[in-house]
Formats: C-alpha cells, structure tokens, sequence
C-alpha cells in the first residue's frame, strides 16, 4: 500500500497499528526492549510500574485507567492547571499521546504476563453472559499461588463471541485465549465455573480433553450456586434435606 510520508514516521506507525496489530506490537517491544522487567522478577505490583519514560507518565496512566477516565480528559484546561500547579516544568499531554503511552503500556505488561503465567499451575474461572445489546461475552481469568504462598489472579481475557454460545464454543474460546498468553492444558489443573447447564457441559468437554492428553483437570462447581440451589430443594421439599445417621 502507498502511504504519504516525509521527515517523519508516524504515518508508518499508524498504518501497522491499525492494519497489523502483530507487527505493531513487536515494534512496540522494540522500542520498551530496556524497560522490561528485572529478569526473575515476579511480583505483580513491581512490573506494573515499569515500562515508562517518566515516573510521572505512570501516575497519569494510573489516573486514568483506574477510575476510568475519559482520554479527553488529560486535554481540559482545569487538568493542565493543575499540573502545573504542582510542576511548572510539566508538558501538556495530548488524548493521542495518552492512547499512545497506554498501547506500550498494555504491551509491556502482556509481556509480563505471558511469561509468568506460562511457567505456572493454576485454575481458571470463566462465566459467559448476554450484554444489555444481546452480544455475547466470555471471560477468563488464571489463578496460582506462588513459591511464597501468595494467591495470584490474572485476567486473560473478556471475548465477544458471536454466534451461538454453546459449551463446545465456550472451550474452543477457552483455548484459543489461553495460548494468547502461553498457557496449555497442561497448566490448568482445575476448571471454576457456576452451575448452569451449559458450564456444567464445558466442565465435561475440558475435562475430556485434558483426559485425551493423558491430564487431569477438574470441573469445578463454584460453592454458592451449589448452595443456593441445595437451599431451595430444602425448602420446597423437606424430604431433600440430609437425614441423621
């Protein structure tokens, strides 16, 4: 494709961040090569704060991300008063530079990611819901607990599914999010799900798979559904309820 460009490459840029997201992540890898994690590090809260050029590059990406601020936001001129109230020497922060600085962000930090999640044994939880727009969602999230008994929990994913939302659909979205980030089958260990027929049947399939490569995994059920639903055959028919010995 021909694209206009003179002193400058940003045009370039542009064209593989739109058109070749690989290519443009690898180019964003290219440019954070030196401010990567520690080798060995693996506590969350310190990769979290790599990555930047400035330290206060990251609490303005904090502001943002955390409660969910607008990217205009960094362009209003009761913000940019501010900080200079605090630093006269600061530079004003455009919403495409913010947009910018939060893709190298989410590249340094899915880095991260993959390569500690790849080296563990964990669960994963996954529930899959209709949004308000009837478009279908799944999600993902990978559990582990480290050498130091600390309890991890990482977000894989949320996925638009289109189409049916089968238990079958559900597994194949289920694999394909977790080779995104370098997991397998044979680092799952166990499968959270609720107890609604169609995750009751992903269980099966999962756990059928992992038998086929010669793995365990289990299904599951998560607790309170199973109470909830224990709790009302009780109440409907004192006779489901347990007898003494």
């Amino acid at each position: 494709k021909d694209l206009k460009w003179e002193k400058s490459t940003t045009v370039l840029t542009r064209h593989l961040e739109s058109m070749h997201a690989t290519k443009y992540a690898e180019l964003m890898l290219a440019k954070l090569e030196g401010k990567k994690k520690p080798a060995g590090q693996t506590g969350l809260e310190s990769f979290l704060s790599g990555g930047l050029r400035k330290d206060q590059d990251e609490k303005l990406l904090k502001w943002v991300v955390g409660p969910y601020q607008p990217f205009c936001a960094v362009e209003e001129q009761t913000f940019r008063d501010l900080i200079k109230s605090h630093n006269s020497n600061s530079t004003d922060v455009s919403s495409k530079k913010l947009k910018t600085m939060i893709k190298e962000k989410v590249t340094v930090v899915k880095e991260c990611v993959d390569e500690m999640v790849k080296q563990e044994k964990g669960a994963v939880t996954t529930d899959g819901w209709t949004s308000i727009a009837n478009q279908t969602y799944f999600c993902f999230t990978f559990h582990w607990i480290c050498e130091d008994f600390e309890l991890h929990s990482i977000p894989l994913g949320i996925v638009r599914h289109r189409g049916t939302s089968t238990a079958e659909d559900h597994r194949t979205a289920l694999e394909h999010e977790g080779l995104k980030h370098g997991l397998t089958w044979e680092n799952i260990v166990a499968l959270v799900t609720d107890t609604e027929p169609t995750m009751n049947s992903l269980g099966r399939l999962v756990e059928e798979s992992a038998a086929f490569l010669n793995l365990t995994i289990e299904h599951v059920g998560c607790a309170a559904p199973i109470l909830n639903t224990t709790t009302k055959r009780v109440a409907l028919d004192p006779g489901n309820a347990p007898q003494p010995l």
